[in-house]
């Protein structure tokens, strides 16, 4: 699912492929509901984010699963 979220967090870091959701000011109402359309009516947007954060999801879970490997062999003090 795509997500829209206010302007809090930076929606684009780490985004070479582009943004994974679309974000609006906190308490805009009229960008909040053109963020939600544009979701519903654009042809591919709704795929297209949702691949994005499919992909973001899985390169992160792939790093904390590294991480764990790297403290797992490290001998504990």
């Amino acid at each position: 699912m795509p997500w829209v979220l206010g302007a809090v967090v930076d929606a684009e870091t780490g985004a070479a492929e582009g943004p994974a959701g679309l974000v609006v000011t906190p308490g805009d109402v009229e960008a909040l509901t053109a963020a939600l359309r544009s979701i519903l009516h654009e042809e591919g947007l709704a795929d297209a984010l949702v691949a994005r954060g499919r992909r973001r999801g899985e390169r992160k879970r792939g790093q904390v699963h590294f991480v764990r490997s790297i403290l797992r062999a490290v001998p504990a003090k």
